[in-house]
């Protein structure tokens, strides 16, 4: 998590298979990255074939930076197109609900949204109903909303590096109706 455009292609493809061989046979979904630090669509490409290769049960990637929404849409699109796997599209900066539904008609991969755009809270309804409830929603600020997200349909987290045991604990806590 983060830190990731330190790493060269090569680190990053390593691990990302040391990670998904350590998952192997676990209950823990490892989700790779396959956003590229210069914006270079080949290599998204190759880290997402690269991911599906060894085992990856999904994908997910931030925006290209600076691009305007049609070239987000396009850039998802082709990344969706690389491969099989479920995408996770990442939410950031001024990314509108409409684009999410845009690239939801574009990208049939698609299967969740990792919302950090604007206030989780004010996006979720138009995110539901912009992708006909069919994408899973998770929230991505850390869980710093989680109950009162859990109280909208939240379907999961990112949570921050520290604690996410007690936030585990409080999720399964909420499914289970307690």
């Amino acid at each position: 998590a983060s830190n990731w455009e330190t790493l060269s292609e090569a680190e990053r493809l390593s691990g990302a298979e040391a990670l998904l061989a350590a998952a192997k046979g676990t209950r823990t979904a490892v989700v790779i990255g396959v956003q590229d630090r210069d914006n270079n669509l080949e290599a998204s490409i190759r880290l997402a074939r690269h991911a599906q290769a060894h085992g990856a049960p999904a994908i997910i990637s931030l925006p290209p930076e600076k691009a305007s929404e049609d070239e987000m849409v396009t850039y998802y699109k082709a990344i969706g197109a690389a491969t099989p796997l479920p995408l996770v599209l990442q939410t950031q900066g001024t990314m509108s609900t409409d684009l999410v539904g845009k690239v939801y008609r574009a990208v049939p991969t698609l299967a969740c949204v990792k919302d950090e755009a604007g206030d989780p809270l004010q996006r979720y309804a138009a995110i539901r109903t912009l992708t006909e409830g069919k994408v899973a929603i998770f929230a991505g600020k850390g869980c710093t909303e989680m109950l009162n997200e859990l109280t909208l349909g939240f379907d999961g987290y990112c949570p921050s590096m520290f604690c996410t045991d007690l936030f585990q604990r409080v999720f399964e806590l909420w499914n289970a109706g307690r």
